[in-house]
């Protein structure tokens, strides 16, 4: 499994804060070693805490471009804004709930194309805005799995990254 950005949170960490943006990634699919070769996977796992913005990303993998996963009574609050998306053998985004006690809620806006996989196998996954979750995302196939819910309100993003002074 390659992971072109493989960002995973574990062992009851708190309040990471995540900022992927302006990357171009390109992962060739002759280079693959097997499902998962994911351009960009985010786990939040073993009670781990995060909150991730994701955004104007062009992104080319042979598995999903993007890859949201939360497992183990962990939390995600995730911002995936106007990403440019492209796989060439499965969805270009999945995002998924897996055990009971994990939650992820999810801002998924601003893409023009691509196929977006959301799924709760357990916990809770709230989108904002679901009822236009389609329309926020137009071109997009958005296949949104029962059980997923509108949270009525917005996920919290995180904090601004600061740059040390030299």
């Amino acid at each position: 499994i390659l992971e072109l950005i493989d960002i995973e949170a574990r062992d009851g960490v708190t309040s990471l804060d995540i900022t992927v943006t302006n990357n171009r990634l390109n992962q060739d699919a002759g280079a693959t070693l097997g499902d998962g070769d994911h351009g960009i996977e985010i786990r939040a796992r073993d009670s781990a805490s995060v909150r991730a913005t994701v955004s104007t990303n062009t992104v080319t993998s042979p598995d999903a471009s993007i890859n949201l996963d939360v497992e183990d009574n962990s939390a995600m609050e995730a911002t995936v804004v106007g990403n440019t998306l492209s796989s060439s053998g499965d969805d270009e985004l999945q995002a998924e709930t897996e055990d009971a006690g994990t939650s992820l809620c999810l801002d998924l806006r601003s893409h023009t194309s691509g196929v977006f996989d959301l799924d709760e196998t357990a916990g809770t996954f709230t989108i904002e805005n679901l009822a236009s979750v389609g329309a926020n995302n137009g071109g997009a196939t958005v296949d949104v799995e029962a059980g997923i819910a509108n949270d009525g309100g917005t996920c919290v993003e995180p904090a601004t990254p600061t740059v040390p002074t030299p």
